[in-house]
């Protein structure tokens, strides 16, 4: 059970209890529940901290949204030009995102794309093999954002609120992105600990 309140006093018994009265916000809800606990006379598990409000947004969950709101103020149905996030998702991927170089025949490019989220052909080049020029397809083959670490998903962020701005899309602010990205940053923290 997860309450918001504030604490009204803190006391101490004679007996050297440590007693804390705290006031609920809108508490009339949890009264049954809390009833419960205190008659059963369980020991519980209190954990007091300071309030946030809770964002219904991280990081990964922003980018999408800008990508699905760009789509939109590219789309003009009147001249047949249609986007769909996803296709904004593969422009900004290939605009900010993390690629390896990989080279191979062209015929290979299926099978790259079902490793990579995003493959682009960059160049075609020779090389010499076994005394026999071979042509060579090199690509750009891009990792999916849920791949990125904290610095990469910053870039792809910060890049696609530029190309928001820059099409009259309202977006958060630069405290509210550096808030989602540092939670984010934490979070990789936590995950290598």
């Amino acid at each position: 059970m997860e309450l918001i309140g504030k604490i009204k006093d803190i006391t101490r018994s004679i007996a050297g209890e440590t007693i804390i009265s705290l006031v609920i916000e809108d508490g009339t809800d949890a009264v049954p529940g809390l009833t419960k606990l205190y008659q059963a006379g369980n020991r519980l598990a209190i954990q007091i901290k300071k309030y946030r409000k809770k964002r219904s947004l991280d990081a990964n969950n922003y980018f999408w949204q800008l990508a699905d709101e760009i789509a939109k103020a590219m789309t003009d149905a009147d001249a047949g030009v249609q986007y769909t996030k996803w296709d904004i998702y593969l422009m900004k991927l290939k605009e900010y995102g993390v690629f390896t170089t990989i080279g191979c025949r062209r015929e290979m490019k299926p099978e790259l794309e079902k490793v990579y989220r995003a493959v682009e052909e960059v160049d075609e080049v020779k090389i010499s093999y076994a005394g026999k020029e071979k042509e060579q397809t090199i690509f750009h083959c891009y990792y999916g954002s849920s791949c990125y670490d904290s610095k990469q998903m910053a870039d792809l962020i910060n890049g696609t609120v530029v190309d928001a701005n820059d099409l009259g899309i309202e977006t958060a602010t630069p405290s509210d992105i550096e808030e989602m990205l540092e939670a984010m940053r934490i979070h990789e923290k936590e995950q290598a600990d």
